[in-house]
């Protein structure tokens, strides 16, 4: 019998996705699919400072029977490929640039991102190549962060992002009923267009 270890992983709720979410408290056992993208992971390195785990990952054929392997084109020309990284008894979708490393492992870090739970509130049917990863809530925080163009942007378009240290947190012991965004406010110093609020849940798994 092969014996995991227990790890514990930041994951991210955000205001479309908590509703179909049933409430839950610390000491909770809940389900939840997950993805991560580099991006998000720059975004949201304030939310878990330091957090960084490597992950071994595989492709969807090598983890289904049967499954075929998506890919990412640019110019009708692949230039990623989905897969599925594993660590214990978490699950995230990532997407792996082409072409693949020789070591089959990538660095995650800043925070997961919860696609959708294992189980709707709402009763409509969770679609998703993969089980969920189920855990134990560890730890709920309400995250407020500021979102707007960073002051220091590269040229050419920008679109509105998660500004770095903006984040203003409060610990919870059971979820909320919502999570809401409203207007900085420049009297108080804020930065960005207005800040959103998400929920950061640390899950052993």
């Amino acid at each position: 019998m092969t014996v995991r270890n227990r790890v514990t992983v930041p994951v991210v709720i955000k205001s479309g996705v908590l509703p179909y979410i049933s409430p839950f408290q610390l000491n909770s056992r809940i389900g939840v699919h997950l993805s991560w993208t580099p991006t998000l992971g720059r975004w949201w390195t304030d939310l878990a400072t330091g957090w960084q785990v490597s992950m071994p990952f595989r492709l969807y054929s090598e983890v289904l029977d049967g499954e075929q392997n998506t890919h990412r084109y640019q110019g009708g020309v692949p230039v990623a490929v989905d897969a599925v990284a594993e660590l214990s008894d978490v699950r995230v979708a990532v997407s792996i640039d082409l072409p693949l490393p020789a070591v089959r492992i990538i660095d995650v870090s800043g925070a997961l991102n919860v696609l959708q739970p294992a189980i709707r509130t709402d009763g409509r049917q969770t679609r998703s190549r993969l089980p969920a990863t189920v855990g134990t809530v560890e730890r709920i925080r309400m995250a407020s962060i500021a979102v707007g163009i960073p002051a220091v942007a590269g040229m050419g378009w920008v679109a509105n992002q998660y500004l770095p240290g903006t984040v203003r947190e409060y610990e919870l012991r059971c979820s909320p009923s919502g999570l809401y965004t409203y207007p900085s406010t420049e009297g108080e110093g804020d930065d960005g267009h207005y800040r959103e609020e998400l929920l950061v849940v640390d899950l052993a798994c």
